[in-house]
């Protein structure tokens, strides 16, 4: 072969190794072009079509944001059911027995077999709302009680229907909303609509006894209100000190009003201070017993805080009572309750206020060296998707040439 034909080979084998290296490249670009493109499309479609929820998460949202619809009907029932109802009977109890020829023994019964039933029955109402749901034993009870306010002698039985809807009510709050911010919003307006039923006689008669309290109400919605956006924010326990510290003031200026008082001096402004120091300390009271309770114990342990409630009133009444009656001779020389001497009894209420202070210093004496003085517990995390975790495909759709 010559020369020149060899060189001729030589040239026609580089042109097809060119050739050949142009295809391979040609393919891989391509290859290329075409993952990208995929990949692309594959991004765009979880970009444009997200996760559908399953029916269980369908409810979960409708549950959701129904939370604040839930929250005022609760807590409506909490008015109604268990104190409005029980406040009532207390300003109407006189014209009650009256009318239907009651004496003191019997219309005493009136009150108490309610509180009996009420205080008896929550603890169990509680775990059976734990059991078979918060919201059906919540609704058993509502129904119960209306079926028996139609009558006053079956108090007793109303008084069970209030149990079932307390502890129930503050287990569907707790269930519903995590700890933090807003479930202590959410208890805020629990504890106000609650807290705002809360009045007392004062020898005035049924309609001046509602409507002078009627501020008292007012001031506890706005008081629990503002309590529910603070708290969150700051330590529990300097405000349940200052909320004793408040009542304790509230209880010396009422222990200065005598039968010259106008209400609009020191009992107007007592209710108020009285209105401060309630929501301080009982509104973060309740954050700190419901805060560590697991869902399924929510029922329970919302029953244990309401029956400790129960019985720490009439226990405190009955040592206010005993100090009242015994420092001042109200029985002698064969007094009775018609005949008492205004000034007598004045001297009594006043020591027995005094008492009521007592109590609360001694509330300040256990709160500071026996609850725990914990941060604000923070916001719970939002929910992580399965969305939310897949990283963008950034793709280069030059082609590189």
């Amino acid at each position: 072969m010559s020369n020149r034909d060899s060189t001729q080979t030589v040239e026609a084998q580089a042109t097809s190794k060119e050739k050949d290296s142009e295809v391979i490249t040609i393919d891989e670009t391509v290859k290329t072009a075409s993952i990208a493109s995929t990949t692309t499309t594959t991004t765009q479609q979880h970009q444009q079509k997200p996760e559908q929820p399953s029916d269980h998460g369908r409810m979960e949202l409708i549950r959701r944001k129904l939370a604040h619809l839930m929250i005022y009907v609760v807590s409506i029932a909490q008015f109604i059911a268990s104190v409005m109802n029980g406040s009532a009977m207390t300003v109407a109890l006189v014209d009650i027995s009256k009318s239907l020829g009651f004496d003191n023994y019997s219309a005493q019964w009136i009150m108490s077999s309610y509180i009996v039933t009420f205080g008896g029955f929550l603890l169990l109402a509680g775990r059976v709302g734990d059991m078979y749901g918060h919201r059906n034993v919540f609704l058993i009870g509502q129904i119960w009680f209306g079926l028996w306010t139609m009558f006053c002698v079956t108090r007793a039985l109303q008084g069970i229907g209030a149990s079932m809807s307390v502890p129930t009510a503050l287990g569907l709050i707790t269930t519903t909303l995590p700890a933090g911010p807003k479930r202590t919003r959410a208890l805020s307006i629990f504890g106000g609509f609650g807290a705002a039923g809360a009045v007392n006689v004062m020898g005035y008669t049924s309609m001046q006894t509602s409507l002078e309290f009627l501020a008292h109400s007012i001031a506890t919605i706005v008081a629990f209100t503002i309590l529910g956006k603070i708290l969150p924010k700051y330590r529990s326990k300097p405000f349940v000190l200052a909320g004793f510290a408040f009542r304790c003031v509230a209880a010396i200026m009422f222990s200065f009003v005598t039968d010259k008082t106008s209400y609009w001096t020191l009992p107007f402004l007592g209710l108020l201070v009285h209105v401060a120091g309630l929501g301080a300390s009982v509104l973060p009271a309740q954050i700190t017993a419901l805060k560590d309770a697991q869902n399924e114990d929510q029922g329970v342990v919302g029953a244990m805080y309401s029956t400790g409630m129960q019985l720490g009133a009439p226990l405190g009444l009955a040592i206010v009572t005993v100090i009242s009656e015994n420092s001042v001779n109200l029985r002698q020389d064969g007094a009775n309750e018609q005949n008492v001497s205004m000034d007598l009894l004045i001297q009594s209420y006043r020591n027995g206020l005094f008492g009521v202070a007592g109590l609360g210093v001694l509330g300040i004496i256990v709160c500071a060296f026996m609850m725990p003085n914990n941060p604000p517990t923070p916001a719970p995390a939002a929910p992580v998707t399965a969305l939310d975790d897949l990283e963008p495909i950034r793709v280069d759709t030059h082609n590189q040439k």
